[in-house]
């Protein structure tokens, strides 16, 4: 089973996609540390990015597909983009279930500026924050028109609230009714 998890930064997908992976032994790719890898590292994709000779989608999906060889069983992905979705499906499989994280953009912000990350300083976390929420629309209906097209399920969870809450919510919306 593949498991897609979507919200915007800042809405728990790490903290979510780690509880999943340990709690159900899934296997954990995140593309938040693939776009981190990719940005630390000076090889001939990476040059190629640069140049514009391939687009970062491309060498995430690369990298995705690579990690993924060598894995077995259930997979959790996190962060990947919506508009993505497409070439996943076409390179590696059908997301058998989508996860969308719903959160307030004061506590993204505050549960990002206590992440004390180097480059997300308050004026990227906004620039972050205000990016997603504008394209926001855009990117449900990338995933609702995959969920329709592949019968992918798809489960919003509020993740507003602390973290026992929430993962609360999480065992009872998943474990529960036999997603995973």
């Amino acid at each position: 089973m593949i498991v897609y998890i979507f919200g915007s930064p800042g809405s728990g997908k790490t903290f979510i996609s780690n509880y999943i992976r340990n709690s159900k032994n899934y296997q954990y790719i995140s593309c938040g540390d693939i776009y981190r890898e990719f940005s630390n590292i000076n090889d001939e994709r990476v040059n190629k990015l640069k140049t514009g000779e391939i687009k970062l989608g491309d060498l995430i999906i690369g990298r995705i597909l690579e990690t993924i060889q060598d894995l077995n069983g259930n997979i959790l992905i996190d962060g990947l983009k919506p508009q993505q979705l497409s070439r996943f499906q076409s390179s590696i499989g059908r997301i058998d279930l989508i996860i969308e994280l719903v959160c307030k953009k004061e506590i993204a912000y505050e549960r990002m500026i206590s992440r004390e990350r180097d480059n997300e300083t308050p004026e990227v976390i906004n620039i972050r924050l205000n990016k997603f929420e504008d394209s926001y629309n855009f990117f449900i209906n990338i995933i609702n028109k995959y969920c329709k097209k592949y019968g992918t399920s798809y489960l919003k969870i509020n993740s507003n609230e602390n973290s026992d809450n929430i993962l609360n919510k999480i065992d009872k919306q998943l474990w529960n009714i036999d997603y995973l």
